[in-house]
């Protein structure tokens, strides 16, 4: 019962379950995204257009779900067999959001070690990038709803949105992807064919989500290869889910800081529905 009403309201499986704090957070974050997403004018903190609004309650409501996913499998998990044969760092919500910024994390030479190479890549490119009109800290002026701002405080709101979005999408990803599909494909066939289903998986979701200049085979590829990435990493960490999240969150935060110097007009690009005025 409680699996099913989380599929229909967020927050009600766990108020099901008993889990009163948490059920309330949940369907509390729900309704106000929800809240957001309808409403005629943009919300002050997202000043831009209503598309921008609505893919702020998709994106959320889907952070949402997962996240609910993941801590149903847990908590069925840790009642049922005591013989589980895959090992687990079992980690709660709140220590899965807390995951990057723990030191544990940060210091890791393998957790950087996919964000850290991005990184490089992304900077020589924008080294190399030609052309004045492309880059958006170049602009004269940034136009966001009725506000007008410069390139610099623009692209400083960008890198906070950004992170945001990082952060939402990293946790509820791996705790998902990694935390339940993997561990649980894992224990029924073993790594290696988990792996390459589960990250099979996570590619086809993004299909048509990110990167909608490649044709929809590079927008499977990428993401699948990176789930690949990040789901061996979880695996030899010892199924410890903090190690995928934070490469995960890292990852994400440095394609969206430096799409941020490019003006893009896309909301996933441009969360906050800027114009840029050459």
């Amino acid at each position: 019962v409680a699996t099913a009403t989380l599929a229909v309201v967020p927050g009600l499986g766990h108020l099901q379950l008993g889990k009163t704090t948490e059920g309330l957070g949940i369907l509390g974050a729900w309704v106000i995204t929800r809240a957001l997403a309808e409403q005629h004018t943009p919300p002050i903190f997202y000043p831009g257009l209503t598309d921008q609004a609505t893919s702020l309650f998709a994106f959320s409501n889907a952070a949402i779900h997962r996240m609910q996913m993941y801590d149903a499998y847990q908590t069925a998990r840790l009642s049922g067999a005591q013989d589980f044969p895959v090992a687990l760092k079992a980690l709660g919500p709140l220590d899965l959001i807390q995951a990057p910024f723990r030191p544990e994390q940060l210091l890791d030479g393998g957790v950087w070690a996919l964000p850290a190479l991005l990184l490089l890549t992304r900077t020589t490119e924008l080294v190399e990038m030609p052309g004045s009109g492309k880059n958006a800290l170049q602009a004269r002026s940034v136009q966001a709803g009725k506000t007008t701002m410069s390139a610099p405080e623009a692209y400083a709101a960008q890198v906070l949105a950004g992170l945001a979005i990082a952060l939402h999408a990293g946790v509820s990803e791996e705790a998902l992807y990694r935390g339940v599909i993997q561990t649980e494909l894992e224990r029924r066939m073993g790594f290696w064919p988990a792996l390459a289903i589960a990250s099979a998986t996570f590619g086809a979701v993004h299909v048509g989500g990110i990167n909608v200049d490649k044709t929809p085979l590079g927008q499977f590829v990428g993401p699948a290869l990176l789930g690949a990435a990040f789901g061996y990493l979880y695996h030899v960490s010892g199924n410890d889910l903090a190690k995928p999240i934070a490469a995960h969150v890292y990852w994400d935060a440095i394609v969206i800081a430096t799409r941020g110097l490019e003006a893009h007009e896309a909301p996933l690009n441009n969360p906050l529905g800027f114009t840029y005025r050459f």
